[in-house]
């Protein structure tokens, strides 16, 4: 306690009564540990003169030496190295969450972020490739060099590279032999925690920025998830290869990151194939959910285009992008509620509104898309899809680029009966002054007339009079009914 709180008097005087100077407690160890944890660099020097072993196991902290340093006294740590301290006695640290992981005497000094301790251990003679060999079966702690790119510490990564430290040294599965992919490299590791300058330190010094470890995202994927464009840049400046890294940052919505990636993969030559997932990602909702950037879209699709035969692609990114808001809706029993009795239980449309769909589907037809062509999905082609979604813009462009607007497909196998069913008397001017049939007949909800009388929609009832509806009521067969 008398060199805890650094009373040099007192621990003089029961010094001087015969009190054993390497005497341990509990806690703190020592004597000279516990001056040690707590910078008394002096007290330190007056128990050593006294006869305190520097090289004791005992304590929280196992040695002075481990105790200096945990407490980040770069002259405690000099002292007890200038009067033999070993640095391979102990290896216990206690983390944040009070479990016990084997660290070395340099792994502890790492993690103090000065200079002067990390300096001090290296000219002891400290070795960081003596940390880096995979010790199975123990709770390691990380490579110095890892250790050091995650804090950002750019003076201690130099010098434990000037060291010798290996620049592309994997880290240390936790747990049940997991590693993660902070650990996968010193590299990774300062990406995940955007170390800029670390970073572009370890590549000017050669580190692998194509280094693939089993289980982990490789650096450039990683960049691309901590959505840092100066990172992706510094890695494709040292020759990153791109891969499947778009298709992550078209979920991402990173406009300059896509950017620059698509720079990176016309440069390296790519065909029409490469693009086809980036695009589907990009019309869908990224992680976070917000809007998409259309602009994303434009990049992608301009850089298709120089391919031999963008076609394919485009056709099925048209369905994609008016159908993605909710996959759900591909099941048939959520296009509609197929009531058994039409006349008390109109359909009723679950489509949720669309936010973007109306832009992207207009870039994309801009782009050569065939609303004639494109791939159908359960609930019809892309016009039913638009009537659906209840996007007059899209239903235009659409029509305006050909498609066929009596096109039968879909729960409700017409477009009118869509519109219909919406509400959406607009929508039913627009496909019949287009040609739509306004006595085609549905199974279940009959004709159109029919269905818009259920629906009490007088203007919808009034459009497909006057463009030639059969107010006589006919069944399956096309026999007479009354017109209720």
């Amino acid at each position: 306690m008398a060199a805890f709180l650094n009373k040099h008097e007192l621990v003089a005087t029961l010094l001087s009564r015969g009190v054993d100077v390497n005497a341990a407690g509990h806690y703190y160890g020592t004597a000279l540990q516990a001056a040690a944890r707590h910078g008394h660099n002096d007290m330190a020097l007056q128990l050593i003169s006294a006869g305190a072993q520097v090289n004791i196991l005992q304590g929280q902290w196992e040695t002075a030496l481990r105790a200096a340093i945990v407490g980040g006294h770069e002259d405690v740590v000099r002292t007890l190295l200038h009067n033999g301290a070993d640095f391979n006695l102990g290896s216990k640290f206690e983390t944040s969450n009070h479990r016990d992981i084997s660290s070395s005497y340099l792994q502890l000094a790492v993690r103090t972020d000065k200079i002067g301790i990390v300096t001090a251990i290296l000219e002891a003679g400290a070795v960081p490739s003596d940390d880096e060999s995979d010790r199975m079966g123990e709770d390691v702690d990380q490579p110095p060099l890892i250790i050091s790119a995650q804090r950002g510490n750019l003076e201690t990564t130099k010098a434990l590279i000037d060291s010798g430290a290996n620049i592309n040294s994997v880290g240390r599965k936790m747990g049940s032999s997991i590693l993660y992919d902070e650990h996968a490299s010193p590299l990774c590791a300062a990406i995940a925690k955007k170390r800029r300058k670390v970073a572009k330190l370890l590549l000017e010094h050669g580190a692998d920025v194509k280094q693939t470890v089993e289980g982990c995202k490789s650096p450039l994927s990683l960049a691309v998830e901590v959505e840092d464009q100066s990172l992706v840049r510094h890695l494709l400046k040292h020759g990153a290869n791109i891969d499947t890294v778009l298709t992550e940052a078209a979920e991402h919505n990173h406009l300059g990151i896509i950017q620059d990636l698509v720079a990176a993969a016309v440069k390296a030559g790519t065909d029409q194939t490469y693009w086809t997932n980036p695009i589907i990602a990009a019309l869908k909702k990224p992680y976070c959910g917000e809007v998409k950037d259309i602009q994303i879209v434009k990049v992608l699709l301009e850089a298709l285009m120089d391919t031999p035969d963008p076609g394919p692609v485009i056709e099925e990114a048209l369905s994609k992008a008016i159908e993605e808001e909710n996959s759900k809706v591909r099941k048939r029993e959520r296009l509609s509620k197929w009531p058994q009795d039409i006349h008390n239980n109109p359909p009723t449309i679950e489509f949720p509104k669309f936010h973007r769909c109306e832009q992207i589907a207009a870039t994309l037809l801009d782009y050569g898309s065939s609303p004639v062509s494109a791939a159908k999905s359960a609930a019809g082609p892309p016009l039913h899809l638009a009537c659906l979604i209840e996007s007059k813009q899209t239903v235009v462009r659409l029509l305006e680029k050909g498609a066929n607007v009596n096109e039968i497909g879909g729960h409700f196998e017409h477009a009118l009966p869509i519109a219909i069913a919406a509400n959406r008397p607009d929508l039913v001017a627009i496909l019949l002054q287009h040609g739509a049939d306004p006595n085609y007949l549905h199974e279940h909800y009959g004709t159109p007339l029919q269905l818009a009388n259920t629906m009490h929609s007088t203007l919808s009832v009034k459009h497909l009079l006057e463009h030639g509806a059969d107010v006589v009521n006919r069944d399956a067969d096309g026999n007479h009914l009354p017109l209720e």
